[in-house]
């Protein structure tokens, strides 16, 4: 019973994260502040775009996290494997998301009199919370399930006197 709390925990953190900004970004003009803001991922997506580059990647991130989190939230209501499989969508576009944070996360441009940078926000940790608790929630399944074979055979567990 706990790991299906686990796992509901882990799929509705998930897709909660989405409702969360998941970065602040700030650009600057030499030492002049001239925009920023934390933003969701379809926000940073619409940013994204009005910035002339190509927000594709960023939905198709969106749609990992919706998978992954849906994945973990069926485990609930049938099989703590499942829980493990939403764990590792999730965690994936977490790891994704920090990865292409850092490596387009700071930029220069004007010959490097602006900036932009971009730091993680409250989403992304969100989203690496209901992994663990997607995780946790395969693991104590696995455990429940060994514990009750247990129980149904005394024997289980014991050397075997020939």
């Amino acid at each position: 019973m706990l790991w299906r709390i686990a796992a509901a925990v882990g799929g509705l953190g998930g897709l909660g994260s989405l409702l969360l900004p998941y970065a602040y970004v700030s650009t600057s003009i030499g030492d002049v502040e001239m925009q920023e803001g934390s933003y969701t991922l379809l926000e940073l997506a619409s940013l994204l775009e009005e910035t002339g580059n190509d927000p594709t990647m960023i939905y198709a991130l969106a749609g990992v996290v919706v998978f992954g989190s849906t994945v973990a939230l069926v485990a609930a209501l049938a099989f703590h494997h499942l829980a493990g499989a939403g764990a590792f969508v999730q965690g994936a576009a977490a790891a994704l998301f920090w990865f292409g944070l850092q490596m387009e996360g700071a930029q220069t441009f004007f010959m490097g009199l602006g900036r932009v940078d971009a730091s993680v926000e409250v989403g992304f940790y969100a989203l690496v919370a209901a992994a663990v608790a997607s995780l946790l929630a395969s693991v104590i399944g696995a455990i429940t399930e060994r514990d009750r074979g247990r129980d149904a055979d005394p024997t289980a567990g014991q050397p075997r006197r020939d």
